[in-house]
């Protein structure tokens, strides 16, 4: 078993793989945040942040606080 939930940032959240990642890491407990030039649809344990790669001030926006990053 599992300690406590991790909050894991997805960049690219908003694709196909970053779709596909975020359902499996909310079924097994996390919080995700999701960084992308678009925002999805709301919903429980996941927080969209608009932003891009490109400027640094997104990326230390969507890192603070987050315990894992996955690159979609």
């Amino acid at each position: 078993m599992r300690g406590m939930a991790e909050t894991i940032l997805i960049t690219g959240g908003a694709g196909t793989l970053g779709r596909a990642t975020t359902e499996v890491l909310l079924a097994r407990g996390d919080r995700v945040r999701i960084l992308d030039l678009v925002a999805g649809e709301p919903r429980d344990g996941v927080e969209w942040l608009i932003g891009d790669l490109r400027r640094p001030e997104d990326v230390a926006r969507a890192v603070e606080a987050t315990d894992a990053i996955v690159h979609a």
